[in-house]
């Protein structure tokens, strides 16, 4: 299933709502990726390097669920369906089945990675967002103007944040995190074609030394060593 890039642009950005010269772009970007390990809040550090982003330029915004939104809209099916794609660590028997009959209405793991991979793409290439997890990484791992973070900590660590947010028991909490964190490992193996251990970062963040306040002015301080903003 090819993706018309021109179709998805004109129904996102109506030309009746922009000037004629947003469509020309000298260079793709500026854009984040922000990686992290289960209980590192990525999305929580995001939010805090937006709003300092913001004071530099208004267009920057936080690429999250609205991923899976748009990747649904346009595959037409349940929003359901991608984040079953995104948090299976394995591919199901039933998909396989029915991607081997070439079912017609059937969006198969391998389709809905390939349109999610797309849309992040289009947008790190539009520039003035910040984009968390959903192997962001290796999806535009080779954009220019970019910038690619990980947030990590000890697995103890991560542990008790999960406990303390979510009100689980310790081994409950555990059972998440080793859980979580192997999910999102599948998903860059699968999105990459290579192992974890062979995806690089720009910056890796101990978020255990670290608050979230602290990482964000980190990410900032790189972006503006990098000419980002």
């Amino acid at each position: 299933m090819s993706y018309d890039l021109i179709e998805y642009f004109n129904k996102r950005f109506p030309v009746s709502d922009i000037k004629k010269e947003t469509f020309i772009k000298k260079k793709p970007g500026p854009f984040v990726t922000i990686s992290r390990e289960t209980g590192c809040e990525g999305s929580g550090v995001a939010e805090i390097l937006i709003s300092k982003l913001k004071e530099h330029n208004s267009r920057w915004k936080l690429i999250n669920k609205e991923i899976i939104i748009e990747a649904a809209q346009k595959l037409k099916v349940d929003p359901g369906r991608v984040y079953e794609v995104i948090e299976s660590s394995e591919r199901s028997t039933i998909d396989e089945i029915l991607d081997a009959l070439s079912y017609k209405y059937y969006k198969n793991d391998r389709v809905v990675r390939k349109n999610l991979a797309e849309i992040i793409r289009f947008d790190a290439k539009q520039g003035h967002v910040v984009i968390v997890g959903r192997g962001g990484v290796v999806v535009t791992g080779d954009i220019p103007n970019g910038i690619h973070i990980k947030l990590t900590a000890p697995l103890s660590w991560r542990v008790k944040e999960i406990m303390h947010k979510n009100k689980l028991s310790k081994a409950e909490a555990e059972k998440y995190v080793i859980e979580t964190d192997t999910k999102r490992k599948k998903l860059i193996e699968q999105l990459s074609n290579n192992k974890i251990d062979n995806v690089y970062f720009d910056i890796t963040i101990n978020r255990e030394t670290f608050n979230k306040e602290q990482t964000a002015s980190i990410i900032l301080n790189a972006m503006e060593i990098k000419r980002l903003f």
